[in-house]
């Protein structure tokens, strides 16, 4: 994986702004983000989430699942 900190390849979250690095964005085959589940809501960011972050919004969106909530971040049509 690139160094995150290497200006070509390093991305900055969009909810903390940690650098981190995108496998999109640094031009590998695929992303770190590409194995973990994908999120059933929508977030209001244009841009990637670092590790933490995407965990955290993970978690966040298990917890309103299992619960039958809306999460807050939800776009409505």
């Amino acid at each position: 994986m690139a160094n995150p900190s290497d200006s070509a390849s390093a991305s900055a979250c969009a909810r903390c702004g940690a650098a981190f690095t995108c496998g999109m964005v640094a031009g590998l085959a695929e992303c770190w983000c590409a194995a973990l589940p994908r999120l059933s809501t929508l977030l209001p960011y244009d841009t990637c989430l670092c590790p933490a972050c995407l965990a955290q919004a993970l978690n966040d969106n298990a917890k309103d699942t299992d619960a039958g909530t809306a999460h807050p971040a939800r776009r409505q049509p």
